[in-house]
């Protein structure tokens, strides 16, 4: 019965970097919606022969999602090995990429279809809507299973 209780233990151990960390603020998923719409506007002026503007709003994007990262990670204090994850755990990461693709593909179809403009208030929407779907509801859900799992 101890060595139950012991491999409990470890898998637990194992499990808690990735279902014992900080949650993300409340505008996170702004945050990424904001992201990835600044980088749709981007290509657009770039496209239309803003290029200095272009690369302006590329590179604001790109270093406040960098200043974010560094400050989650130093209230995380390291980011879990992926390897490690536990299968609830995986799961969700592929559902999230799998969301993420699908975000992007309905971007480049609604960009093929619409103006700029409304190319980037939706990427805005999409991005921020499958971001919160995946941090307030998938990412949770996981974390539940692995606790319920291992309880």
């Amino acid at each position: 019965m101890e060595s139950k209780d012991l491999l409990r233990d470890l898998n637990l151990a194992a499990a808690r970097p990735f279902i014992e960390y900080p949650p993300t603020p409340w505008w996170y998923p702004a945050l990424m919606g904001g992201y990835f719409a600044a980088i749709a506007a981007a290509m657009f002026l770039g496209a239309n022969g803003h290029g200095v503007v272009a690369f302006g709003v590329f590179g604001v994007a790109i270093v406040t999602l960098g200043l974010f990262f560094r400050w989650y990670r130093s209230r995380w204090g390291t980011w879990p090995q992926m390897s490690e994850a536990p299968p609830e755990i995986r799961r969700a990461y592929r559902l999230a990429f799998t969301g993420a693709s699908a975000a992007l593909v309905l971007t480049v179809a609604v960009g093929f279809l619409s103006p700029p403009l409304v190319t980037v208030a939706v990427t805005f929407v999409i991005f921020t809507t499958s971001v919160w779907a995946y941090e307030r509801r998938v990412y949770p859900a996981a974390c539940a299973a692995v606790r319920s799992r291992l309880a």
